[in-house]
């Protein structure tokens, strides 16, 4: 508000001003007064220290000149405060990221005890058809070949490699965010094939059997379209095929049981 200043006094005035906040969120505001030989004291308390701060200013206006009359001009309007622009992030929305995300291919390295004699190593393509927290797997993929030496005479060896397709359902947390997990349970078809050597009459064999699998996993999303996943995975057989070289007994039987870890990149469409 503007003030019209008509006339003065001339006796000497001193004014002290102190605001308090309360405890309820308002404003309190003590002012004393000096006018000569007398003195004054008001208590004024509102929700806001700038409407306490006009009035006090009011207050001693009138103080200074009781004729005067309060300009009734309209109030100047406060603009609102410019907006802040957000900073820029390469951190992806989290309620937007893999919503739209139907189908998924992707590529792992796989690291396997008990598929073939010692540590095998594999790759693996794998399919996923995704709706909501379910997802439908499907898998294929194969082991290099490992060599194993006959107990019975050294010089005779066996090379075995390993091909293995997979269908899996799968429940998933988080579907739409950066960091989630997914857990599996299916079926598998395995072929190994070994072929024999250093013997006169060398030979080679195949078995076919199914396995029960089940995996957890964790995934993390570098881009929108991409993510990078990580899981382990055991593995039970029903029967165990027995690789023979004739005349030298048993070479490599797999083991009951099997564990595998996976490292793979996810395409999503």
């Amino acid at each position: 508000m503007g003030l019209v200043n008509q006339t003065q006094i001339s006796a000497p005035i001193s004014a002290q001003i102190e605001i308090r906040a309360c405890a309820a969120g308002s404003f309190q505001l003590s002012l004393r007064t000096k006018i000569g030989e007398t003195s004054g004291e008001r208590d004024l308390t509102g929700p806001d220290c700038r409407q306490l701060a006009d009035a006090a200013a009011l207050v001693l206006a009138l103080l200074i000149n009781p004729n005067a009359s309060v300009d009734s001009g309209t109030p100047r309007e406060v603009p609102p405060p410019m907006p802040v622009p957000a900073a820029q992030s390469s951190v992806l929305p989290a309620a937007d990221l893999g919503e739209t995300a139907r189908f998924a291919l992707g590529i792992e390295a796989v690291l396997a005890g008990g598929v073939l004699p010692g540590m095998a190593e594999g790759l693996a393509a794998r399919m996923f058809f995704q709706h909501g927290p379910m997802v439908l797997g499907a898998r294929a993929g194969g082991f290099f070949p490992q060599d194993q030496s006959a107990a019975i005479l050294p010089g005779a060896r066996a090379s075995f490699y390993l091909l293995e397709s997979a269908l899996e359902v799968c429940a998933r947390t988080s579907p739409g965010r950066r960091l989630g997990a997914i857990v599996c349970l299916g079926s598998a078809a395995l072929r190994l094939h070994g072929e024999s050597s250093g013997v006169s009459t060398p030979g080679q064999a195949t078995a076919y059997w199914p396995e029960a699998l089940a995996e957890v996993a964790g995934h993390l999303r570098l881009a929108r379209r991409m993510r990078l996943r990580i899981g382990a995975e055991a593995r039970g057989l029903g029967s165990r095929p027995d690789f023979a070289i004739l005349g030298l007994g048993s070479v490599y039987r797999p083991a009951a049981a099997s564990l595998r870890g996976a490292l793979g990149v996810d395409m999503l469409f």
